[in-house]
């Protein structure tokens, strides 16, 4: 018949200590390398979010090794969060570009539109420039951006033309007024 183990025996107690032993020693090996994984960062972190005791000294061994302590639940939840504040943000860059482009093509537009409307004047080294339809275009200009309530558009032209141009004949300055004249009705201006 085999040996009765009893509690209170001395071989009991011997053989039960050197199982704790390796029970303990397996444990450690255990702890260790969970250490080393970063396993007991997580359940420390889950064990204070959901406010559960751990020892001090469990935290301060698993410090010691330099692990971080982190909560990968708290993690989650703030790059989630940050997540969706730089959606917002590339969706609000994203309607702020679209407004932009729109704006830059309607002024592309505009300025296409605008320099149509420019007139640059006649290429004077042509073979079919017309100098005197340059000097009424140039006539016309200038008395419509100064003009004198007191005079009339045919007089204000030819103002001009005796003032810039003396050399040009008597006939071709009395062409250039009546074409660049606005006022076609004729006859004195009425006074108010």
């Amino acid at each position: 018949m085999g040996r009765r183990q009893v509690r209170g025996h001395p071989d009991f107690s011997i053989r039960a200590g050197i199982c704790a032993a390796a029970r303990v020693g397996a444990a450690s090996e255990e702890l260790e390398a969970a250490i080393r994984s970063k396993q007991p960062s997580l359940f420390l972190a889950w064990a204070r979010r959901n406010e559960i005791k751990v020892a001090p000294e469990l935290v301060k061994e698993v410090e010691a090794r330099g692990v971080v302590i982190a909560d990968w639940k708290d993690n989650y939840d703030k790059l989630n969060e940050q997540a969706k504040k730089l959606s917002e943000q590339r969706d609000e860059l994203i309607a702020i570009c679209t407004k932009l482009t729109e704006e830059r093509d309607a002024l592309r537009k505009k300025a296409a539109e605008l320099e149509s409307q420019v007139w640059e004047g006649f290429d004077e080294d042509r073979d079919i420039y017309p100098p005197e339809l340059d000097i009424a275009m140039l006539a016309w200009r200038a008395a419509t951006n100064q003009r004198d309530p007191n005079e009339t558009p045919k007089s204000q032209v030819r103002a001009w033309l005796d003032e810039h141009y003396p050399k040009l004949s008597e006939e071709a300055k009395q062409r250039i007024a009546i074409v660049c004249n606005w006022e076609k009705e004729g006859g004195r201006r009425k006074r108010e």
